[in-house]
């Protein structure tokens, strides 16, 4: 009788201490949380203790076996040396003493009330309200109902969770083929008849389909995945590259995204007098796409638990260095922002620079490329370009023609005369030249010919109308030439032999 009766006292007084123990910091509660949920150390009542006396005990034990699946499913690894030892741990938003277990579920959260800290009360709700989330209930009576011929375990994994496994994939990937296809259509049929952009464009749309299809199969597994149960050691590196994936399918959308859009806006520009939007236009593509791409790196690394914020400052220090090394990148990258703004040219415009002149096809971030007579490309370094001397052909109003017309030496004076004032009364009425400017004059007496001055300013906006002109004008001369009895001349020797 007096064994029974120590046996008993002895763990009264274990109970009474696993009800009374208290924890001063945030590390303490969350290691004796999870510790004796461990499979080799299991103690639901001493887990329980890191949850609000205020609770009853089985309440406590239900929500630390809850927490821990929840973590668990969801592949949430809590590094424990990570957990603040500060008994006056200060949320640095808040002020207040509390503590966020895990960034990607905000809502678990540790206080301190009094001296002790716990579990926050508002678990209390929010457990359940994320189970039931996690774990829909036809879910927990389907793994209820498994035989225990599944529950065998192969590689240390429950045998129904592999096959479970591999029926989520099988169910994603029927709805990525489905919702890919729903979403390519509707697209076709409504966004890209609404843009107009041409044809041969459209697989960019069909990528882009395919970009949200497979984030939509990435969604799919994630949130069926957590009602296999699967222990953190599996979970953890599952979600962890589902994550990424679904970052980069999405990031790759958005580029995608970018694309159709700046197609469309180009459609825009080239329907406007201005060429500043078609020289904006690709600097503004490629610049969100830049950001974009950075936003993608910095959401991958905070997906591996990387100090974002260290690393940015880290950055910020081997920015100078890094700038001393790639002075050349810097400065052909100034060179692209004096060019936008100061404009010696635009798109389209034909340039003569340096050892080459063509038309410039678009200005970049580091270089220019300028597409030469005989159809090759050409790439210039901005910073280069800025400093070189140019001639903007493309920002002529006015193409000058000019000639010398020698006529044979035989001609009369009068027809010269005569064709010369012929040829100003025309061209006063020409409306293809600048009527106010224009010169014909009889000009020299060369060797072999009498030349007559011309030169006019035409005006033509390309080299194609500048030539149509030129035809027409030659053509002209050529005819009124004629009519005037004048012949043109051509460089000539004459022999004269003595005879003796």
């Amino acid at each position: 009788m007096r064994i029974q009766f120590t046996i008993v006292f002895v763990l009264l007084g274990f109970l009474s201490f696993a009800q009374a123990q208290k924890f001063t910091n945030p590390h303490d509660v969350v290691f004796n949380h999870l510790h004796n949920l461990e499979p080799d150390n299991r103690n639901t009542e001493l887990a329980a203790n890191s949850f609000h006396p205020q609770f009853s005990l089985e309440r406590r034990i239900e929500m630390a076996e809850n927490l821990k699946s929840i973590l668990d499913a969801k592949g949430l690894y809590i590094t424990l040396s990570n957990i603040p030892k500060n008994d006056n741990f200060v949320d640095s938003l808040s002020g207040n003493n509390v503590y966020s277990l895990t960034k990607f579920l905000p809502a678990i959260t540790l206080e301190k009330y009094d001296n002790s800290w716990y579990y926050s009360k508002s678990l209390d709700s929010e457990i359940p309200r994320i189970f039931k989330t996690t774990f829909p209930a036809w879910s927990l009576e389907f793994i209820n109902s498994i035989p225990e011929s599944l529950k065998i375990r192969v590689l240390s994994i429950s045998l129904w969770k592999i096959i479970g496994f591999f029926l989520i994939l099988l169910f994603s990937y029927i709805a990525f083929k489905i919702f890919e296809k729903l979403i390519d259509l509707l697209m076709e049929k409504s966004i890209w008849n609404k843009l107009s952009i041409e044809a041969h464009h459209l697989p960019k749309l069909h990528k882009l389909a395919k970009y949200f299809g497979i984030t939509f199969f990435l969604f799919v597994i994630k949130k069926l995945l957590p009602l296999l149960m699967l222990e953190i050691n599996v979970s953890k590196p599952v979600f962890i590259i589902i994550n990424i994936a679904t970052t980069i399918a999405f990031l790759m959308a958005l580029l995608k995204i970018v694309d159709i859009a700046a197609l469309y806006m180009k459609k825009i520009a080239a329907t406007t007098a201005s060429k500043t939007d078609d020289q904006l236009m690709p600097i503004l593509s490629k610049s969100v796409k830049v950001f974009l791409i950075i936003v993608g790196i910095v959401r991958i690394l905070y997906l591996l638990d990387v100090n974002v914020t260290a690393l940015i400052a880290g950055l910020s220090i081997g920015g100078l260095a890094l700038a001393l090394a790639a002075q050349d990148t810097v400065k052909n990258l100034i060179g692209s922002v004096m060019i936008f703004f100061d404009k010696p040219f635009l798109v389209g415009d034909y340039i003569s620079a340096m050892d080459f002149e063509g038309t410039v096809e678009e200005v970049g971030f580091r270089s220019s490329r300028i597409r030469r007579t005989d159809t090759s490309l050409i790439t210039v370094p901005n910073g280069s370009l800025t400093n070189a001397s140019m001639v903007n052909f493309g920002i002529r109003k006015f193409r000058i023609f000019e000639t010398t017309l020698g006529f044979t030496y035989n001609s009369n004076p009068e027809d010269i005369k005569a064709f010369i004032t012929d040829l100003r009364d025309f061209l006063s009425t020409y409306d293809k030249i600048q009527k106010e400017v224009f010169f014909v004059n009889l000009r020299n007496l060369s060797s072999s010919s009498i030349d007559v001055f011309f030169r006019v300013f035409l005006d033509a906006g390309t080299f194609k109308d500048e030539l149509i002109i030129r035809e027409e004008l030659i053509y002209i001369l050529m005819q009124k030439a004629k009519g005037h009895h004048l012949s043109f001349a051509f460089p000539s020797t004459s022999i004269y032999m003595e005879q003796s």
